[in-house]
């Protein structure tokens, strides 16, 4: 569990001090679907944008959720986070960062590797792809690596990112 003091001081799993808040993924944020990106991944809710369940620990950080034509607002939000930490806004890189989740998912915070494209200009083309982390499997840490393994639950919007300490690349998706 992470206690946050002010906009931008968190203590837990990835300390921090300084830099942004992050930014919150709503289901109103998914204009397009929200898919699965794996066999073992079932989303929530009509077109997926309620969230997701991984039903299978998969090695490789392999399931997770994967979603398509974001708000503009949220968009512009989230470019200018990652702008800000040195991250190129228009590719799906995964890094991994802090997660809060809503009530009624299955842990209410944790970590996740995301990977985040702007769509060039074109909201309609922006995407978003999460993928769990079971943090008893600290392959995570490795940076360039898709090494991890992906957390079993239900996981549901609003979530709230903020960027793991240190910042850790992963190097793409699986």
């Amino acid at each position: 569990m992470a206690i946050q003091i002010g906009g931008s001081i968190q203590i837990g799993g990835g300390i921090g001090i300084g830099g942004s808040a992050g930014f919150t993924i709503t289901s109103a944020d998914i204009l397009g679907f929200g898919a699965a990106i794996y066999q073992d991944t079932t989303v929530l809710g009509t077109n997926g944008v309620d969230g997701f369940e991984n039903t299978v620990a998969q090695s490789g950080l392999a399931e997770g959720y994967y979603a398509q034509n974001l708000d503009p607002a949220l968009v512009t939000a989230i470019s200018n986070y990652v702008t800000a930490l040195g991250i190129p806004p228009n590719n799906s890189t995964g890094y991994v960062y802090n997660v809060s989740w809503a009530a009624g998912s299955s842990i209410s915070s944790g970590l996740v590797k995301l990977g985040f494209y702007n769509g060039n200009g074109d909201t309609t083309q922006s995407t978003v792809d999460i993928q769990t982390i079971d943090p008893t499997d600290t392959n995570y840490q490795q940076n360039n690596t898709n090494n991890g393994t992906s957390l079993v639950g239900t996981f549901l919007f609003p979530a709230t990112f903020t960027i793991y300490s240190p910042l850790t690349d992963k190097n793409g998706w699986c």
